[in-house]
């Protein structure tokens, strides 16, 4: 169970005017979306949390950019074992594009929840969403 945040960053408060809180899939996918918009160093509670993405601005649209950009963001959602061998697409969406897809299986659901993002190589703007396919 994680505090919910917006997909600006911001606590999430309900109603009651307590905190709202995640958990399952949708807590899994709020940790991967702050990896993929944070850079290494920024979360001091973390200092090792981060996909660096920003790294890409810049960068020219094409199969070895979002290769690396596929690379960076597996090596973000692995390395401290948030997920087990999920699966990581890099799309190249023209002009200035990609598209990161992140698949996993449901261990409540047992379907396959996915978070899908985009970036921007211009801005470095990652916008991300969560669902099931």
């Amino acid at each position: 169970m994680d505090i919910k945040l917006s997909l600006t960053g911001e606590l999430e408060i309900g109603t009651d005017g307590d905190f709202k809180f995640v958990t399952g899939d949708e807590e899994i996918a709020q940790h991967i979306m702050f990896r993929l918009q944070t850079q290494t160093g920024d979360y001091l509670l973390a200092s090792d949390c981060g996909a660096d993405l920003e790294r890409f601005i810049g960068e020219s649209l094409n199969g070895v950019t979002a290769g690396l950009v596929q690379s960076q963001v597996y090596s973000a959602i692995t390395k401290d074992n948030l997920l087990f061998g999920p699966s990581v697409s890099a799309i190249q969406v023209p002009p200035n594009t990609i598209l990161v897809v992140v698949e996993w299986k449901s261990a409540t659901t047992k379907r396959v929840a996915q978070v899908s993002s985009s970036l921007d190589l211009r801005s470095g703007e990652v916008i991300s969403r969560f669902g099931y396919r």
